[in-house]
Order: C-alpha cells, then sequence, then structure tokens
C-alpha cells in the first residue's frame, strides 16, 4: 500500500521488477484514473493483484466522493481487462465497494458494473469504525461526514447477504472483507438472509452492458 496512487510514484517500473523478479506477489491499490497505455502495459502478465477503488454504481454518487471521471475509469478498465484477455488474464482486477450512506443503495448497480466489465472479484470492504476519522467534505452537492457514513452493524450484515446473491445470479466472484472466516452468513443468519432476499427475483441472469452512469440501475438496498 503507497498510502497514496502508485502510478505516480517515479520509481514504480523498479518496483514491479523487483517483485517480479522475486517471484513474488504484489497488491496494490489504485483510483484507476491514469491506467493509461503505458500503464498498462507495465502491468500485463505480472503477478498482482489490482484492487480499483470505485465505491459508486453511477457518475453522479462517484462526484460526489471524488471527481467526475467515472466514465473514464469504467473506460480504462475496459482497456486493460481486454489488454490482458478477460477474467484470469494477469493482473487480477479487484473492483471495490465500500458500503456506506451515500452508496449502499447503488450495491447492485455495481454488481451489474463488475458483471458488465468482467472483473475477477468484486471487493466489499467495510469503513473502519474509528473515533479519530474526522473527514469532512463539501463535493457534487454533497456534504460527506465520515462518522455519519458509517453503517450499523446490523445493516452491513444484509449488505453482505444482498451482494452474495446479485454476485451469484450474475455470476461475479466475490470477495466480502467484512466477513472475515466466511461465518457472517451463519452466525448472522437472520440478518444475512433477510439481505440476501432483499435482492428479490428481477435480477436477470446476465448483466446488461454498462455505460457509465446513463445504463447503469440502482435498486434500493435492503434494510
Amino acid at each position: 500500500c503507497s498510502i497514496g496512487e502508485p502510478f505516480m510514484m517515479k520509481n514504480l517500473d523498479d518496483l514491479l521488477d523487483a517483485f517480479g523478479n522475486a517471484g513474488k506477489t504484489l497488491e496494490m491499490t489504485t483510483n484507476g484514473q491514469i491506467l493509461t497505455d503505458r500503464n498498462i502495459q507495465k502491468l500485463l502478465g505480472r503477478d498482482i493483484d489490482l484492487y480499483v477503488s470505485l465505491d459508486a454504481g453511477t457518475a453522479q454518487t462517484y462526484a460526489k466522493l471524488r471527481n467526475r471521471r467515472f466514465d473514464s475509469i469504467l473506460d480504462n478498465l475496459r482497456r486493460l481487462i481486454a489488454a490482458k484477455g478477460g477474467p484470469g488474464g494477469l493482473p487480477r482486477i479487484n473492483l471495490v465497494f465500500m458500503p456506506m450512506r451515500v452508496n449502499v443503495t447503488e450495491l447492485d448497480a455495481f454488481v451489474r458494473i463488475c458483471a458488465d466489465l468482467r472483473v475477477d472479484r468484486l471487493v466489499l470492504r467495510p469503513l473502519n469504525a474509528s473515533d479519530t476519522s474526522s473527514l469532512d467534505w463539501e463535493r457534487g452537492g454533497y456534504h460527506f461526514e465520515y462518522q455519519k457514513e458509517l453503517l450499523p452493524f446490523g445493516e452491513l450484515v444484509r449488505v453482505s447477504g444482498r451482494a452474495a446473491e446479485l454476485c451469484r445470479r450474475l455470476g461475479v466472484p466475490l470477495a466480502d472483507q467484512m466477513d472475515f472466516g466466511g461465518t457472517m452468513g451463519a452466525t448472522f443468519d437472520k440478518l444475512f438472509e433477510e439481505g440476501r432476499r432483499s435482492a428479490g427475483e428481477e435480477a436477470p441472469a446476465a448483466a446488461p452492458a454498462v455505460k457509465g452512469a446513463e445504463s447503469a440501475q440502482t435498486f434500493p438496498a435492503g434494510r
């Protein structure tokens, strides 16, 4: 973790070579905004798990969290995934969704985007519950306050259940980092089942093509 954007590091090429020559698997996190053709070429064929922090199912919500480059990021990911030969090729592409108040209703749209892009995994990751986190900003017409974005534990369990069901239907591999040990569905079976059932029966067996906010569909999250 570079605690920042790895593709802005001047010595990134040397670091990639060092890990590759040593036979090590490298995990990197990026916002995906500068996945240029040159940067894509740096990644191809390397044993890398690339985590892309998207956290939104529409351009409008992405603008509240970061900026207005949502569509260009999806285009970057399409180019990278095509260049690596689709799912299973290197690097592995993990698209990250951190459920919070600003985006929880877009989980369905996010799963559909993952299916359309054919990412290697959808990663569900919680916000860290910390009394010292005081992020506070106005962006995209939205007032973001970190402490108010944290979801109650019960709602996170329901989100896990809903994500599991949607990913199953759309054939998206899921890594649920809110479920360390893989026991959430059993330990909190009632809440997890509520979330799974909240997906309803309307989700299609295959994902429609998604182009930014225009065709990404949003459904209410189960509560």
